[in-house]
Parts: structure tokens; C-alpha cells; sequence
């Protein structure tokens, strides 16, 4: 990720009192989505990211300079993004 700077968080709304991030998007001055958690564990610092991955990558590499996480409904047993 070098030279990556993150320019916009889109937290989990549907998150209520509990001590992990859930899913979180990351948008970046590059033009790549990123998908990461951060939940509570037992080393010093008392938080350590989950999994950091991919999800989108704009063609021009624009800046994402702000992104929105909404849940849709499930239906036939797909959730769809």
C-alpha cells in the first residue's frame, strides 16, 4: 500500500454495542475500495485488523473522497452488495 493514503471511511451502521468494527470500506486517494474489520484481541495495543481486502478499483484512479455503507435485504438465500 505504499504511497496509498485513505481519504474516506464508511463505517457499519448496523454495528450497535459491540466492540468490533464489523465491516468497514475503506476508500483511498488511488481510486481503490478496500473492505477490513477491526475487532478486540488480547495483544498489547488491544485492537489488530481482520482482513484487509479489495472490493473495487475506479479505472481512472480518482480519489474516493467519500463513500456510504447501506445493507440490503436479503432474498433466495443471496445478499447482494
Amino acid at each position: 500500500m505504499q504511497g496509498i493514503v485513505i481519504d474516506s471511511i464508511a463505517w457499519n451502521k448496523t454495528n450497535k454495542g459491540d466492540s468490533s468494527t464489523k465491516e468497514i470500506l475503506l476508500g483511498t486517494n488511488k481510486g481503490i475500495i478496500y473492505e477490513t474489520e477491526i475487532e478486540p484481541t488480547d495483544s498489547y495495543l488491544g485492537k489488530d485488523e481482520k482482513f484487509l481486502k479489495q472490493v473495487h478499483k475506479l479505472p481512472d484512479q480518482m480519489p474516493i473522497t467519500g463513500l456510504r455503507m447501506e445493507q440490503f435485504p436479503v432474498s433466495n438465500g443471496m445478499q447482494q452488495h
